[in-house]
């Protein structure tokens, strides 16, 4: 039953992919073994002329591109599928702003949705022993920083995910280990990482970040 399951979730994400192409987004890996593959083929090129830090406009309507507006129910059923709990339009709007930051900040959106399942199974109320909140689980102080006022606001959270996540791609992305140490950064912080010159030795990071590349190759490839 779990693996019917799982390949219907993989199923889901392997029709958007298609139109994520048409949409002007690369294949997002490229398969070496089982390994997903560099920053490049993660994240696009950032344009010039975006600026380090986009606006916080949050009670601004979204507007997705008709190639992307195709492909959102699918990414609600994914949503739902992780949090059974979730109403049909909460989980839409979590799949349309996962949409929409991503394609902002040039991050692949099934990164993203990887990043969330294994950090709160889509549970926009999840609070961690540590204090992370919300749907990404950020820090308080890490919310601060990125402007996310209510972390518990499906909307601010996944901005702040985003951009934290594309924050700490960029900072290694000339790495040939470039999601591995954006996503221990992502968990364990960038000065962890950079002292130990990679994945720290820490249980937690290192399962976290086994994690997400085994859930992210998954949702490329559907094995």
């Amino acid at each position: 039953m779990r693996d019917r399951r799982a390949r219907r979730a993989s199923a889901l994400l392997a029709a958007a992919l298609a139109l994520m192409v048409a949409a002007g987004f690369p294949a997002a890996a490229q398969e070496s073994g089982e390994e997903v593959a560099s920053a490049q083929a993660v994240m696009k090129s950032r344009p010039e002329s975006m600026p380090e830090s986009m606006p916080v406009a949050f009670q601004q309507e979204i507007t997705l591109s008709h190639e992307l507006a195709r492909i959102e129910s699918d990414y609600m059923n994914v949503v739902r599928y992780y949090n059974k709990n979730l109403p049909e339009r909460q989980a839409l709007n979590i799949a349309r702003y996962v949409l929409h930051y991503s394609t902002a900040m040039k991050v692949d959106p099934r990164l993203v949705m990887s990043v969330i399942v294994i950090e709160s199974r889509f549970q926009p109320n999840a609070v961690s022993p540590k204090g992370a909140m919300g749907l990404g689980q950020l820090m308080p102080g890490t919310a601060a920083m990125l402007g996310v006022r209510n972390a518990f606001d499906p909307r601010e959270n996944i901005y702040g995910t985003v951009k934290y996540l594309s924050d700490q791609y960029r900072r290694w992305q000339n790495s040939e280990r470039a999601l591995e140490l954006a996503l221990a950064s992502y968990n364990a912080g960038p000065e962890a990482v950079a002292r130990h010159k990679g994945i720290p030795p820490y249980r937690e990071t290192i399962d976290y970040v086994a994690k997400v590349k085994k859930l992210y190759t998954f949702f490329v490839y559907g094995h």
